[in-house]
């Protein structure tokens, strides 16, 4: 957690996440983890490195590395992409990012941390997009 604005405590959840990766073991890593590679579809994984939602770029490097160890990325033409400074929310292309880095939680009276640049994320947005559609167009 950290100060957010007007004093409310902002949560910050990738440090949870993190600090639990850190502690696994890998069999309890094993467990946990989606089978990526039983899918017999090719598979696009977006996500942004400053995601303080969950440790994304990490989480889509461990499905990834799954991937490859089956052979699937090879076979299937699997995507995985990182966009720096982007942060868990990177939405469609022109909508506003200025709103992106965090989100305000009401009922609890919480900010929580999404992570994120404007300019960055408009750029993943962009990005994005591009590559899905052209990921889409290849694998349909």
């Amino acid at each position: 957690m950290r100060p957010g604005p007007n004093g409310i405590v902002e949560h910050v959840s990738t440090l949870v996440f993190d600090e639990s990766l850190m502690a696994v073991t890998p069999a309890q890593l094993d467990a946990a983890t989606i089978r990526v590679e039983d899918s017999q579809a090719s598979i696009m994984l977006i996500a942004g490195a400053d995601d303080q939602v969950w440790p994304s770029c990490r989480l889509a490097e461990v499905a990834m590395a799954r991937l490859r160890q089956s052979g699937h990325a090879t076979t299937h033409h699997d995507l995985s992409i990182c966009y720096p400074d982007t942060g868990h929310w990177i939405g469609i292309p022109g909508s506003p990012t200025t709103e992106y880095a965090r989100t305000f939680d009401s009922a609890n009276n919480q900010w929580w941390g999404i992570g994120g640049q404007p300019d960055s994320i408009a750029r993943a947005q962009r990005d994005s997009n591009t590559q899905l559609r052209a990921f889409l167009s290849q694998h349909l």
